[in-house]
């Protein structure tokens, strides 16, 4: 048979958690979704993994993951494939991601709350650029807080997404900016949250591309 979800009795506890000496994983393509908490959790010397077939990833699945530098290329991910579970998030919680290139059609992310607040890019402190396609409808909190070298967001929606708070990019210097569509710019401006980022929003024509 083929693997299609890791899913196992108890939701925290990954199939692989906490196996510090993985450094190199290939996902069957028929594996398309990460349906335990944690799959890949603590996994610290982990280097990479495929995932362009994967369409949803609950809770913690490759958080703490310090050595996972890859760039995050999720074509298939589904629209709520960084959400369904709403309650305790952080897929990607400080892994050590590069950059996030392809989110496929997701609408919005997950986050946590309370005491079990890491948003879905929380604290990925090698993190530079964020792609963020034309389907992202909400943005919740936590998002990216304490992404320390975050420079560059950019976003494909034309309606700005809902910006649940500005703590979403807390900590993030976002030196090179916000690039949104060109006849979005001053709506993202005067948008709820997003005004207090009206001097990092700019025009995506301006915006260099990928080097």
């Amino acid at each position: 048979g083929h693997i299609t979800t890791f899913r196992i009795r108890s939701p925290w506890f990954g199939p692989f958690k906490g196996h510090s000496e993985l450094e190199e994983v290939t996902l069957p393509a028929s594996l398309t979704a990460l349906d335990a908490g944690d799959s890949f959790g603590g996994c610290t010397s982990l280097r990479t993994i495929n995932l362009e077939h994967i369409t949803y990833m609950i809770q913690g699945s490759f958080s703490n993951c310090l050595s996972l530098s890859i760039d995050v290329n999720m074509p298939n991910l589904s629209a709520d494939g960084l959400s369904k579970n709403d309650i305790y998030d952080g897929q990607f919680y400080k892994s050590g991601i590069k950059r996030i290139l392809n989110l496929g059609s997701i609408t919005h992310f997950g986050h946590g709350s309370g005491f079990h607040s890491r948003g879905s890019f929380s604290a990925c402190s090698s993190l530079t650029l964020a792609i963020l396609p034309d389907s992202l409808t909400n943005f919740e909190s936590n998002t990216f807080i304490n992404c320390t070298s975050l420079n560059t967001v950019v976003i494909y929606a034309n309606t700005p997404p809902y910006l649940e708070n500005v703590n979403a990019f807390q900590g993030c210097p976002l030196a090179d900016g916000i690039y949104v569509p060109t006849e979005s710019v001053d709506e993202y401006k005067a948008a709820t949250n997003w005004i207090s980022f009206a001097s990092k929003i700019k025009d995506i024509a301006d915006w260099e591309g990928i080097e």
